[in-house]
């Protein structure tokens, strides 16, 4: 019997060191049919490499992935408010280092990292309305520098947004509904 309450014990304790991730809640939301997301990799947000200067593309290929999550907050459930509140908890956890974070009103922001500043590994951004919802944005990374985020929001210009556009549309669309029920 004392064998059995020690190793209760042990794993509730290994259990609630192993918090999930924000990796791992995106996962988990892909299924959501509360929540629109996508992923997209380097490959499908441009067309061709051949228009990058050689700069450019080493930089790209240090992006392993995007991936985005937007929750509309619908005021006859309680989603919303559980949902970010799963998202402050994991975000919470020492390896996610902050980098800015604005609270304003009904309105939070909040861009963080993993790794080092000068070679992120992760980078975070969480973006929290009362009025329309709540916007996960995580980009997985090898070694990414500061000065290669501005290189890839200069580049956006010649990125196929294709996917991009109808995600922003869908979540658009979604919020237009949410104002026309209130």
């Amino acid at each position: 019997m004392r064998k059995y309450i020690l190793l209760v014990a042990l794993s509730f304790l290994i259990s609630c060191q192993n918090q999930q991730s924000v990796q791992e809640y995106l996962v988990a939301k892909q299924n959501d049919p509360a929540f629109k997301t996508l992923s997209l990799t380097p490959n499908l947000l441009t067309s061709t490499f051949d228009k990058l200067t050689e700069d450019e593309i080493a930089t790209l290929k240090k992006v392993k992935s995007v991936n985005l999550a937007f929750l509309v907050n619908d005021a006859e459930s309680e989603k919303f408010s559980d949902e970010s509140k799963i998202l402050e908890r994991i975000m919470q956890q020492k390896k996610y280092k902050s980098l800015m974070r604005i609270n304003a009103n009904d309105k939070k922001m909040n861009l963080l990292y993993i790794g080092d500043p000068e070679a992120i590994d992760e980078l975070l951004f969480y973006g929290n309305s009362k009025d329309i919802g709540l916007l996960l944005a995580r980009i997985n990374s090898h070694d990414l520098e500061p000065n290669d985020v501005m290189k890839i929001v200069k580049m956006a210009k010649d990125f196929d947004l294709d996917q991009l556009e109808d995600f922003i549309g869908t979540v658009q669309s979604q919020v237009k509904a949410k104002k026309k029920k209130e």
